[in-house]
């Protein structure tokens, strides 16, 4: 079975990346990366929430771009993308729901969706419900970790659900379907995504905390008896290091990010012999990574569990973790275990230049994603394009037609892209837009196929396309252009007739020549005949003469 391929956006609040996998319907969690894009963000993303969508499209667009390039992506066309989500509002709820019967009563899919629905209902519509997780069964006052099939009057259930603002998911596909013209197949929770990828079940099960340490936020996610008991998005994350290096020396971000990555430590040596500078720098990045820490720690306390309740320690993963001893302090502060998510080895990278560390988390999506992919409802992130083909339009006419009217009715050959759409191949011209050209051929399937015109584009896609005005404007010059075309091709035709009529009348006599021009041949001989005798009389009159030459 021919590979398939996925592609995963995450965008966080200092960059956004592109990851492309492939991956074999078989076996979708086994993934080859081919090809990984990154663009950095400044200001248009805070805590995790899109704030200017017009410059993550833009920079959007320009990892698209090259992501276009890549060889496996030569004949196909990018048409949606799993997007990660998170930010700020990310969070779980507590949900209980509870189910008594008249008699004892089997268990069943039924009866758990009912338990399921009523979690869902207790949900305001302010808030997105992004997953809803399943903890704890009982049946009788009895836990019972696989309901199903089990007896009982009553059956209570506990679900943790993973909320955020509506916003988070609005403005992503302010971005991603309205700007830059693909479909969401689907959102993705970033951490559930993660944890999914990178823990294990003997970590889950006895517990332990993924900490995903971001640029402005870091997400705290608990597990303990094998699944999700707590979500929480702490407002801070090593840009705070960043900011505090900036105010405290006088310089400017990007120079206080360098300073941070040359020389922050976040458990730096008190008797070790420092400059005064490298000292200050020290403390700054001390007291911040302490209170990171110490709001990591305290999300334990706020799940309703103790340190000890999570005997397979800390898993961290985020840039922020590549900050010097920041694990180390983790771990002390802690009194756990700290260790750093790795890719497992179902995710293979196609180059050694590809550095799947650096953007584990939009690899986790795309791995989810070709999950999701499986469901025969999910919508492709990669489309097949026929080659580009060169069409001719020819007009039928009658015998009686007239040469003008076959030259103006007959269109000029105009060269087109074939797009199918739906299974219908249709000829398309991209527009322009202020980001490029977008892929629009797939949204208008959507609206249904029309009559292409000679221009190869539907009156459907006009006002698909462009705003009135602007389409109206199109549409006129359309019909001028069309109409000098025609008034051309008549001029062209009427002096081929006035042509052919005047060879019809003139054409004729010996040797195809005309009258008039025998006559003029007759004149011409005549006036040679008589030049040719007054030659002849002056040369005979000067014979005795003198010449001028013997004076």
């Amino acid at each position: 079975m021919d590979n398939k391929y996925v592609i995963s956006l995450e965008i966080g609040s200092s960059r956004l990346q592109l990851a492309t996998a492939s991956f074999s319907p078989d076996t979708p969690g086994h993934i080859t990366v081919i090809g990984m894009e990154e663009e950095p963000l400044s200001n248009s993303v805070r805590f995790g929430r899109i704030q200017n969508v017009e410059d993550v499209a833009r920079q959007s667009l320009l990892a698209l771009d090259r992501m276009r390039a890549l060889p496996a992506l030569a004949d196909k066309k990018i048409s949606g993308v799993y997007a990660a989500i998170g930010g700020r509002s990310l969070h779980s709820v507590t949900a209980k729901a509870t189910l008594t019967f008249p008699e004892e009563t089997e268990i069943t899919d039924k009866t758990i969706q009912r338990l399921h629905d009523d979690a869902l209902a207790t949900m305001t519509d302010k808030t997105d419900v992004l997953a809803v997780i399943p903890t704890e069964y009982s049946i009788d006052s009895i836990n019972t970790p696989k309901p199903v099939g089990v007896f009982g009057t009553r059956i209570d259930a506990e679900f943790t659900m993973v909320v955020c603002n509506s916003l988070n998911a609005r403005n992503l596909e302010r971005v991603v379907i309205d700007r830059l013209g693909m479909d969401i197949c689907a959102f993705i929770v970033r951490p559930l995504a993660i944890a999914s990828l990178c823990l294990t079940e003997e970590e889950t099960k006895p517990g332990c905390m993924l900490v995903d340490f971001g640029a402005e936020t870091t997400t705290v996610s608990i597990y303990r008896g094998g699944a999700l008991r707590y979500l929480a998005t702490i407002p801070l994350g090593s840009q705070n290091i960043t900011h505090d290096i900036s105010a405290g020396l006088g310089i400017v971000d990007s120079q206080a990010e360098n300073v941070k990555i040359r020389l922050g430590n976040a458990m730096p040596d008190p008797a070790s012999a420092l400059s005064p500078e490298q000292r200050q720098i020290d403390n700054y990045v001390h007291a911040r990574a302490l209170e990171i820490v110490a709001n990591i720690m305290a999300q334990i306390n706020y799940a309703g569990l103790k340190p000890m309740d999570l005997r397979a320690g800390i898993i961290v993963t985020g840039g922020g973790t590549k900050l010097k001893n920041f694990c180390r302090l983790l771990e002390i502060q802690s009194s756990l275990n700290v260790s750093v998510a790795a890719l497992p080895a179902s995710v293979r990278m196609a180059t050694a230049t590809l550095n799947g560390s650096d953007m584990l988390g939009a690899i986790a999506v795309a791995v989810r994603g070709a999950q999701k992919s499986l469901n025969p409802q999910a919508s492709p992130c990669v489309e097949t394009v026929p080659t580009p083909a060169t069409t001719e339009t020819t007009v039928e006419t009658t015998d009686t037609a007239t040469d003008a009217d076959k030259a103006a009715d007959t269109p000029t050959e105009k060269k087109s892209t074939a797009i199918s759409i739906d299974g219908d191949t249709t000829e398309y011209n991209y527009p322009e837009s202020p980001f490029g050209y977008y892929d629009y051929p797939h949204q208008a399937s959507r609206r249904g196929n029309s009559q292409t015109d000679s221009y190869g584009q539907t009156e459907e896609d006009d006002t698909l396309l462009l705003d009135d005005d602007e389409a109206e404007r199109l549409r006129e010059r359309r019909k001028a252009d069309n109409e000098r075309r025609k008034a051309k091709a008549r001029e062209a035709a009427e002096k081929k007739a006035r042509r052919d009529a005047m060879a019809e009348t003139d054409w004729g006599g010996p040797d195809g020549e005309t009258p008039q021009r025998q006559n003029n041949r007759s004149i011409l001989n005549r006036l040679t005949v008589k030049i040719s005798e007054i030659i002849k009389n002056v040369d005979g009159s000067s014979d005795g003469g003198r010449d001028l030459d013997d004076d």
